[in-house]
């Protein structure tokens, strides 16, 4: 994003670490206050440890 994009004269980035269910919340809270969030994780789809164990379940 360009600085003319947030709301503030001076975007400030972010890091979050892991798209897991805290980092996808910090994300969305990030957004809501004008940062621009950059997130790094260790595997391509989100939702952390809950994406990979729904075979795992049995209901």
């Amino acid at each position: 994003m360009s600085p003319t994009h947030c709301r503030r004269t001076v975007c400030l980035s972010v890091c979050v670490i892991g798209a897991g269910s805290s980092g996808l919340t910090s994300i969305k809270s990030c957004l809501s206050e004008g940062l621009e969030p950059t997130c790094f994780s260790a595997v391509v789809t989100s939702g952390g440890y809950f994406s990979q164990i729904h075979f795992r379940i049995r209901l």
